[in-house]
């Protein structure tokens, strides 16, 4: 997917305390589906004691105004803040793995594409599916595929 590299991001972050709680899921789908790197909550004491979840968005420099906006518009918000980091990333591939529970995706990384891998992740969407499918538990199909993972990948 990716060299390892080191680029400039762009973190888009406010506060809120007003806001209904079941609207979090929807934004948050709405902010990932329309390009952000990431999208996280974090449940803060405001001031007076009251408590508040903290929305950040991360996201490429050039989407920052886009990114506002729609928090803006979404949320209770009334102001947004917005800071840069340089963000460092691994090379990352997705690798398909044959297991007893079919091909199933996993996540590889390293530190350049040729290196050994520094960890080997399965998908969990894929490993859900499979669990349901065999009625097994999620953690035994995780560790099954990842260790066909590990068998299978230099």
């Amino acid at each position: 997917m990716n060299e390892q590299t080191c680029h400039e991001i762009c973190t888009i972050e406010t506060n809120i305390d007003d806001m209904n709680p079941e609207f979090y899921p929807f934004i948050m789908e709405k902010i990932m589906e329309q390009g952000a790197i990431d999208v996280f909550l974090t449940p803060i004491i405001m001031k007076k004691g009251r408590p508040g979840i903290k929305l950040s968005v991360l996201c490429q420099r050039q989407d920052e105004e886009r990114f506002s906006l729609l928090i803006l518009q979404e949320t209770s918000s009334l102001g947004v803040r917005i800071s840069y980091q340089h963000r460092r990333t691994l090379y990352r591939e997705i690798v398909k793995v044959n297991t007893v529970y079919g091909e199933i995706p996993v996540k590889v990384a390293r530190l350049e594409a040729n290196k050994p891998p520094l960890r080997i992740t399965p998908e969990y969407e894929y490993c859900k599916k499979a669990a349901q499918q065999y009625n097994l538990p999620i953690n035994q199909v995780y560790e099954e595929v990842l260790k066909c993972a590990q068998a299978a990948i230099s």
